[in-house]
């Protein structure tokens, strides 16, 4: 009588198991299928290249794109004229960076003339640049340069032109460089030493440094000066391609520039913060005034929709 009845017990008892066998495998299935979908991307944002760059309302730069959105112009302005007149065109390579930079002149806005080529090439911790120069209208070659003093760090990043070595000139030595400092793509500081011994006469020492700070927001004209240094050099003031004693090392970083430093001889130094006016519901600058050095800069750009 006991068996019988232990028996049917069993027999549930089996099937029991055997279905706990079954189901478990198939919850644990359904737990592992159930994976949090990963967040939508982004939608594409509007494009803002900046075409054009005044200072104290006095235009600066403009500048031409491509469709790979490269600057492939750098015109200058005539304030005596009151025109964009002579520029600089450029070329890259296949990874985007400048590989040459022909250099035009535009006689009374009609006529066009080739100055100045310059080839450039990459190497592991500098760049050489091999120039031509042209004359008669840029038919003619009157004669040839190289520059290898133009060190980068390993991102590609400028850090210095010139040399720290003592160097002749016709009336004595001299050392003469631009050097620039980073934290990642920001400069920190930038310098430009200029020191001079003529024959018989005392050292004289010119120099300009700036002391850089940042803000999280990011740079617009960054992606197109990061890859070509001579249009870096160009819209920095780095006396380039013609001398020029106003330097705008604060408009080259990956990021906006919050304040900065300023020390030149016998002048104690300035702190110059920056304000910054954007355009409505936009991280991009429209002004940028420094109060410290009496500049104002102002944008102008093109804007490429997302599709």
């Amino acid at each position: 009588m006991r068996l019988s009845l232990l028996y049917p017990v069993k027999i549930l008892l089996y099937y029991t198991a055997l279905l706990l066998l079954i189901i478990a495998p198939a919850c644990q299935c359904k737990k592992d299928n159930s994976v949090t979908p990963p967040p939508r991307p982004e939608p594409p944002k509007d494009i803002y290249l900046v075409t054009a760059i005044r200072v104290n309302n006095i235009p600066k730069d403009s500048l031409v794109y491509n469709d790979k959105h490269q600057v492939t112009e750098r015109w200058d302005y005539n304030p005596t004229y009151r025109i964009w007149q002579n520029y600089i065109a450029y070329t890259y390579n296949q990874e985007g960076y400048v590989s040459m930079a022909r250099y035009y002149n535009e006689n009374d806005n009609t006529i066009r003339s080739l100055s100045q080529k310059d080839s450039v090439a990459w190497n592991a911790d500098r760049f050489i640049i091999y120039t031509t120069f042209y004359r008669e209208l840029g038919n003619e070659i009157s004669g040839y340069d190289t520059l290898n003093y133009l060190q980068t760090n390993n991102q590609r990043m400028l850090t210095l032109v010139g040399t720290k070595d003592t160097i002749s000139i016709v009336v004595g030595v001299a050392v003469l460089y631009k050097q620039y400092q980073y934290n990642g793509k920001d400069i920190t500081q930038f310098q430009d030493i200029n020191w001079y011994h003529v024959y018989n006469g005392e050292p004289e020492l010119l120099s300009n440094t700036f002391d850089l700070a940042y803000l999280p927001l990011e740079n617009p004209l960054f992606p197109q000066v990061s890859k070509n240094p001579l249009l870096f050099r160009t819209i920095g003031g780095d006396n380039f391609p013609y001398p020029s004693d106003n330097y705008y090392p604060y408009l080259l970083s990956e990021h906006l520039t919050a304040a900065f430093t300023y020390k030149t001889d016998n002048v104690p130094p300035k702190i110059c913060p920056i304000t910054y006016k954007m355009y409505d519901t936009t991280q991009y600058p429209q002004t940028q005034s420094i109060p410290g050095i009496n500049k104002t800069i102002a944008y102008t750009y093109k804007v490429i929709k997302a599709d």
